[in-house]
C-alpha cells in the first residue's frame, strides 16, 4: 500500500488541533458525513459516557458549536500558510529513516540491554543522535563515555520499542504460526536462530511499515512526538551537565576532574512537560548525582530549614538532601537504600519518621507516599518535596445547603495529618484487592511482571513472570529483614509528639514568619487528579488499535471531561483541561504548578487559572500560628486510629476465629427502660461526632473499604453498609420509636446530599464510582431511602428512592463485575425489591429483573446443578456465605423469582444452594470460608462468612418459598447450634460480630417458636451492653475500641438498630433487606 507521510497532517490531527484556525472545513461527500457522525459519537462516548445533553454542555464550555464540529469532522484541510505542527515536520524525516537503507557500527549496538525489534529503529536513533550532536558542543558530549552514550541511545530505543512492541509482536506471532507445522505458536525453546525475525524486520522496512502507517497514522505521529522529546531533553541534559560539572563535583560527588559519566538511568519519574523526567547520573568512580528538570528553589529552602532545626537541639536529627538549584532545573545528592546497623537504628528510624510527619503536616504537605521516602540506614529521607505547601482545593469544596456539612468535614480531613500521605492509606485496586500506599508501609507488589525472553530471535516471547523482588526501599531493614510499622508505633507516635513540641518552641522562639519566609514565591506542584487515572488514559492512547484516526484517538483524552464539575455553574479548573489533553496526546503526565503564596495554577504550555484557593504558604502560616498542645493531642488521636490496623511481625490470621473474649456470664435481659437508656447513649455519641450545617449532616468516621479488615478516617460516604445512609436509617427508626424530632431532623440532613446527588447531571458518574451493590452501592441507596421514607412516613423521600432506582441504566448494570450482595447485582436486586414491595411499580421490578439477567448472562463456576458466581477480586473458586458467596446469590435470586415468577431465577438460586450444601462440614456445624488461597479452611461464624449469614438466608427463604423446607430447617438448626457454641465474636457488629449472632438467634427463635433461643438472643445483647458500660466502649474489628466507628453494619449505628429491633419487632431486618 502506498503511503504519503504528508497525509498525517490531516489523518493524525487531534480534535483540539482541528478546532483551531489552522484547519478549515472542506466540502465533503456523503461518506464524509457518515464518518463525521461516527467520530462525533465516539467523542460523546468518551467525554460524557454517551450522554448527549451533557456532551453539548461540554462543547459549550469550550465555545464550540455542533455545526462547526460536524463540518470539521466531515472533511478538513490545513490552511496553506498556517504553521505546521512539530510532530508533522519530524514525521517526514522519521519516515525516511524507518523505511530507507541503514547501517550501524558495532559501538552502536545495545549488547546486554537489547530491546525487542530494535534493529527496525537503528537508522532513526542514529539520525536522532545526529540532531542531538548538532545542538550540543564537543566539550559537553565528551563528558559522556561510550557506555553513557549507549545508555542515552537505549533510552530512545526503549521508548520506541515500548510503543511498537504490542503491534510488532502480534505480527511476529502471526509469522511464526504461519510457518509452524500445526499453525500454532511454537514453544520458545523450539524456535532456533533468527530467520523469521530477520525476515519480519526486512519486510517491515521494505513495505509493511508503509501499510501500518496508512492504517494507523497516529502511530507515526507518536513516533515523531517521543523522538523529538528525546532529542530536546537529551541535548538539554548534556548541555546542562557541562555547565554545572565543576559545581557538581565540588558540592556533591567530590569526583576528580577527569572522571566522566559512566551511566545514565531513567524511569525514575513520570514524563512531564514534553518528555522531561528525573535521571540518575553515575560517574566512572561510581559516585552518583540526581538530575531533576524542574525548579529546585523549594528544595533549597527546605534544606536550609531542616539544617536550622538540626542546629537547635531537636529531639532527633534529620537528614535533608543536598541540592544545587539552577534555572528551572537542578542536581541533588543520590541517596542509596541502605541497611540499619541495629535494632536501635530501626527504632530511631520510626522516631524520625514521626518527626517528619510533624514537619510535613505543619508545612501543609501531601503525597508523601511510599515512593517519595527512602530508607537510608536509620534515616527516613524525603526525596521528592514538590508536594509541600499545598494550596486548598476550592474546586472540590463548592457546596450547597445540602452538602455544606460534607465540605466542612472534608476540610477537617484536609487539615489533618491524614493528608500528608505517610500514614496508612488504604485503597482498592481494580481487581478489588486492598493495599496500603502510605509512606511507611512495606509496599511489595505481587503483580506479575511482563518481560521479553530470547529477544530478537525466533524464540522471542512476551512472558508474565512472578515479581520476586525483595527490596522495599522505603522501609528499614537489618540484613534484608524488613521492619514493620506495627512493631514501632510507640516510637513513631512519640517521635511525632516530641518533635511537635520542639516545633512549638521554635515557633515561639523565632516566629512563624522567620521560619516560612524563605518559601515565599517558590513554585509548588499541584496534582489535580490521581496519577493512576492519567496512566489509564495513557495506556488507551498508546493502544495501536486506537490509532486509525486522529479524531477518535484523541477523543480518549477527553475522558477527562467526565470528571468535570457539571453540577456547578463554574468549574474552577476547567481551563486546565486543554493543558491536560495536550500533555496526554504527547504521552506525558499533566503537570501543574502554583506559587507558594498565590492562588494561580498554571502549566508550562501557558494554560492558567485562578482558583480562589488558600495558598499553601498561608495554610502553613495558619498551622504554625495555631499549633498548641491541644492540637498536637488531637492529631495524635488521629494517628492512633489510623495506625490501628497495621501489621506487626507476629500478626497472624490463625487465631482470628477463636472465640476467647471474656464477657460477664449469667446476665438477665435488659428491660425496655434500660435498652432505651443505652439507645440514648448511642444516639448522643453519633450526634457528637457529626457535623451539621444548614440542611446537611456528615461524619468523620472509619471507612472499611467495603467489608475489608482495615479502616481509615474519611468523610464517610452515602451507603447503607458503613455510610451516612446507614446512620440515617438507624436515626429515622429511632425517631419513629421514640418520636424524637432531633433524630428525625438529623436523619433527613444525613441523606440530603444523596438526595441532591441523584438529580444532578453527574449522577451517573457518581453511580459508576459507587457501584450498584445492596450494601455499598446504588442498591443500598434505594433500600435506605425506601426504609427511611417508611419510618418517617415521607412521600418525598420515597419519590427520591424511585429517582435513585432510575439510575440503574443498562450500561450501569452491564458494567457490574462485583456481582455479589455487598457490591454487585445480587445486592442491587434486594434494594430494588424493597422499593417494589412498597410501590408495586413495574419499572422498579424491571430494573431488578435486569440485574438478575445480568447475573444469568455472566459465566458461573462449577458443574451444572452446583454452580455459582465469583465476583471480581474474590479468588478463583466459588465462595460460601452471604456477603460474597452462594447464600447471598441464592437469597437474592429466590426473592426475584418470587416477585417476577421466573423459573430461571429460581433454578439459578437452587444451583447456588446446592453448591453451598456440598461444602457443609458436619463436624464443624458450619460452611467453610473459602477465600483463603491456602489448603486450610477457616470457619467463621458471622453474617458475612459462615453459619450466621447462611442461617439468616435460610430463615428468609422460608418467608417466600416453602419448597425443600425440611432441608432449609435443618440448615437453620445447624447454624443455630454453631452460633450458640461460637460466642462471643471479637467485634460488636452486625456484619462480622456479635450482633449478627444475636439477630440469627432472634429470627430462629421466632420462626421455630423456640422461646429459649429468643431469650438467649436477649441475654447476649445484655452481655455486650454491660461490657460497653464497664469498659467504656463497644468492641470493633480486631477487638479494638476505636472512636469514629459509627456505621450500620460495622459500627455504633448497628448496635443501636439491634437494640431497637428488641423494642420493636416490626422493624425490618437490614441484614436481609426486609
Amino acid at each position: 500500500m502506498s503511503f504519503d507521510p504528508k497525509s498525517i497532517l490531516i489523518t493524525a490531527a487531534s480534535i483540539d488541533e482541528l478546532m483551531r484556525s489552522n484547519y478549515q472545513a472542506a466540502i465533503g461527500q456523503k461518506d464524509s458525513s457518515d464518518r463525521a457522525g461516527l467520530r462525533l459519537a465516539a467523542w460523546c462516548r468518551s467525554a460524557s459516557s454517551g450522554d448527549w445533553g451533557l456532551f453539548f454542555t461540554r462543547l459549550k464550555r469550550d465555545g464550540l458549536s455542533l455545526e462547526t464540529v460536524i463540518q470539521k469532522f466531515s472533511e478538513v484541510a490545513a490552511h496553506a500558510n498556517s504553521q505546521q505542527p512539530a510532530w508533522y515536520i519530524d514525521a517526514q524525516w522519521i519516515y525516511t529513516a524507518l523505511t530507507g537503507p541503514y547501517s550501524c557500527s558495532d559501538g552502536f549496538l545495545t549488547d546486554k540491554n537489547a530491546q525487542p525489534f530494535e534493529q527496525l529503529f537503528y537508522a532513526l536513533v542514529q539520525t536522532a543522535e545526529s540532531k542531538v550532536k548538532a545542538i550540543t558542543s564537543d566539550n559537553a558530549r565528551v563528558l559522556f563515555n561510550d557506555h553513557a552514550a549507549k545508555d542515552l541511545r537505549v533510552g530512545l530505543l526503549k521508548l520506541l520499542t515500548e510503543l511498537y512492541g504490542p503491534l510488532l509482536y502480534s505480527k511476529f506471532v502471526a509469522l511464526l504460526k504461519k510457518h509452524s507445522i500445526d499453525g500454532k505458536l511454537p514453544a520458545s525453546a523450539e524456535s532456533k536462530g533468527h530467520t523469521h525475525y530477520d525476515a519480519l524486520i526486512e519486510q517491515l522496512r521494505a513495505s509493511e511499515l508503509a501499510t501500518i502507517f496508512a492504517d494507523k497514522p497516529v502511530l507515526l505521529r507518536l513516533t515523531a512526538t517521543i523522538t523529538r522529546q528525546w532529542i530536546d531533553t537529551t541535548a538539554e541534559l548534556i548541555n546542562r551537565l557541562a555547565t554545572d560539572i565543576d559545581t557538581i563535583k565540588a558540592s556533591l560527588t567530590k569526583s576528580a576532574a577527569e572522571v566522566r559519566v559512566q551511566a545514565v538511568g531513567g524511569d525514575l519519574s513520570d514524563p512531564h512537560n514534553f518528555g522531561h523526567s528525573v535521571q540518575i547520573i553515575t560517574f566512572e568512580d561510581n559516585s552518583k548525582v540526581v538530575y531533576k528538570p524542574k525548579d529546585l528553589g523549594l528544595d533549597i529552602a527546605w534544606y536550609e530549614l531542616i539544617q536550622q532545626f538540626n542546629a537547635s537541639k531537636p529531639p532527633v536529627e534529620l537528614k535533608p538532601v543536598k541540592t544545587i538549584s539552577c534555572s528551572d532545573y537542578g542536581w541533588t545528592e543520590f541517596i542509596p537504600h541502605t541497611a540499619c546497623d541495629s535494632e536501635q537504628d530501626v527504632a530511631l528510624f520510626y522516631r524520625r519518621s514521626g518527626a517528619w510527619l510533624a514537619i510535613f503536616h505543619l508545612l501543609a504537605s501531601s503525597d508523601m507516599h511510599f515512593e517519595n521516602i527512602l530508607a537510608h540506614g536509620a534515616h527516613p529521607v524525603p526525596i521528592d518535596l514538590e508536594m509541600i505547601l499545598q494550596a486548598s482545593t476550592p474546586e472540590a469544596e463548592q457546596s450547597t445547603a445540602k452538602t455544606e456539612a460534607h465540605m466542612v468535614t472534608n476540610q477537617r480531613v484536609a487539615n489533618s495529618v491524614l493528608m500528608v500521605g505517610m500514614l496508612p492509606s488504604y485503597t482498592k485496586s481494580p481487581n478489588n484487592k486492598v493495599f496500603d500506599a502510605g509512606g511507611l508501609n512495606a509496599v511489595k507488589s505481587t503483580a506479575p511482571i511482563g518481560s521479553w525472553r530470547s529477544i530478537n530471535t525466533d524464540g522471542m516471547r512476551w512472558m508474565q513472570a512472578p515479581n520476586d523482588s525483595t527490596e522495599i526501599p522505603n522501609v528499614p531493614h537489618i540484613g534484608g529483614q524488613y521492619a514493620q510499622l506495627g512493631d514501632y508505633l510507640t516510637e513513631f507516635i512519640e517521635g511525632f509528639e516530641q518533635y511537635s513540641l520542639f516545633l512549638l518552641k521554635q515557633r515561639d522562639a523565632i516566629g512563624t514568619t522567620n521560619i516560612l519566609n524563605p518559601f515565599r514565591k517558590k513554585p509548588v506542584r499541584k496534582v489535580i487528579r490521581n496519577t493512576r487515572f492519567y496512566y489509564m488514559l495513557l495506556q488507551r492512547l498508546k493502544d495501536h488499535r486506537q490509532m486509525g484516526d486522529g479524531i477518535t484517538w484523541s477523543a480518549q483524552a477527553d475522558f477527562l471531561a467526565r470528571l468535570a464539575d457539571w453540577d456547578s455553574a463554574v468549574d474552577l479548573i476547567w481551563p486546565l483541561q486543554a493543558a491536560e489533553r495536550l500533555a496526554l496526546v504527547n504521552l506525558n503526565v499533566p503537570h501543574f504548578v502554583s506559587p507558594s503564596d498565590e492562588d494561580r495554577l498554571s502549566a508550562i504550555t501557558g494554560h492558567c487559572t485562578k482558583t480562589n484557593a488558600i495558598p499553601g504558604l498561608q495554610r502553613a502560616t495558619l498551622r504554625f500560628d495555631e499549633w498548641c498542645e491541644a492540637e498536637i493531642a488531637h492529631q495524635v488521636e488521629i494517628i492512633r486510629v489510623s495506625t490501628s490496623f497495621v501489621s506487626t511481625s507476629d500478626t497472624s490470621d490463625s487465631n482470628r476465629y477463636i472465640f476467647s473474649r471474656k464477657l460477664k456470664q449469667a446476665v438477665k435481659p435488659f428491660d425496655d427502660v434500660a435498652l432505651l437508656e443505652e439507645l440514648s447513649y448511642i444516639v448522643s455519641d453519633i450526634q457528637r461526632y457529626g457535623t451539621v450545617r444548614n440542611e446537611s449532616a456528615a461524619w468523620l468516621g472509619l471507612d472499611w473499604l467495603g467489608d475489608s479488615e482495615v479502616g481509615q478516617l474519611v468523610t464517610i460516604g452515602p451507603d447503607l453498609y458503613n455510610g451516612a445512609g446507614g446512620i440515617a436509617l438507624f436515626l429515622s427508626a429511632y425517631s419513629r420509636h421514640t418520636n424524637d424530632p432531633a433524630s428525625r431532623e438529623l436523619a433527613i440532613k444525613a441523606i440530603a446530599a444523596t438526595r441532591q446527588q441523584i438529580t444532578q447531571p453527574s449522577a451517573l458518574r457518581w453511580v459508576r464510582s459507587l457501584g450498584i451493590g445492596g450494601a455499598s452501592g446504588l442498591g443500598s441507596v434505594v433500600y435506605l431511602l425506601t426504609q427511611i421514607a417508611i419510618f418517617l412516613d415521607d412521600s418525598a423521600i420515597l419519590a427520591d428512592a424511585t429517582t435513585a432506582s432510575n439510575l440503574f441504566t443498562n450500561e450501569v448494570i452491564a458494567s457490574d463485575r462485583s456481582l455479589d450482595i455487598i457490591g454487585g447485582s445480587a445486592g442491587a436486586i434486594l434494594g430494588l425489591l424493597a422499593l417494589y414491595r412498597k410501590t408495586q411499580a413495574p419499572s422498579v421490578l424491571a430494573k431488578a429483573i435486569a440485574c438478575g439477567d445480568h447475573l444469568l448472562r455472566t459465566p458461573r463456576t462449577g458443574e451444572v446443578g452446583q454452580r455459582c458466581w465469583i465476583g471480581i477480586g474474590m479468588g478463583d473458586h466459588c465462595l460460601t456465605g452471604f456477603s460474597h458467596g452462594a447464600a447471598g446469590f441464592a437469597f437474592a435470586l429466590s426473592a426475584l423469582a418470587s416477585a417476577s415468577g421466573r423459573k430461571d431465577f429460581a433454578q439459578a438460586a437452587d444451583e447456588c444452594s446446592a453448591f453451598e450444601t456440598s461444602c457443609y462440614n458436619a463436624l464443624q456445624l458450619n460452611w467453610p470460608d473459602l477465600r483463603s488461597a491456602s489448603q486450610t479452611s477457616s470457619w467463621p461464624s458471622q453474617w458475612c462468612h459462615g453459619a450466621v449469614g447462611i442461617g439468616l438466608a435460610r430463615v428468609a427463604h422460608t418467608k417466600t418459598d416453602s419448597s425443600g423446607l425440611s432441608n432449609v430447617l435443618n440448615d437453620i438448626s445447624n447454624a443455630v447450634k454453631n452460633t450458640t457454641a461460637n460466642w462471643p465474636q471479637p467485634a460488636d457488629t452486625l456484619c462480622c460480630g456479635t450482633l449478627g449472632s444475636i439477630e440469627l438467634l432472634g429470627e430462629a427463635g421466632r420462626l421455630l417458636k423456640d422461646p429459649a433461643l429468643s431469650d438467649l438472643s436477649d441475654q447476649r445483647l445484655a452481655q455486650i451492653i454491660i461490657n460497653r458500660q464497664e469498659s467504656g466502649s463497644y468492641s470493633w474489628a480486631g477487638g479494638t475500641s476505636l472512636p469514629f466507628n459509627l456505621g450500620l453494619f460495622r459500627g455504633l449505628s448497628g448496635v443501636g438498630y439491634t437494640i431497637l429491633r428488641k423494642l420493636d419487632r416490626t422493624l425490618p431486618n437490614v441484614l436481609l433487606w426486609e
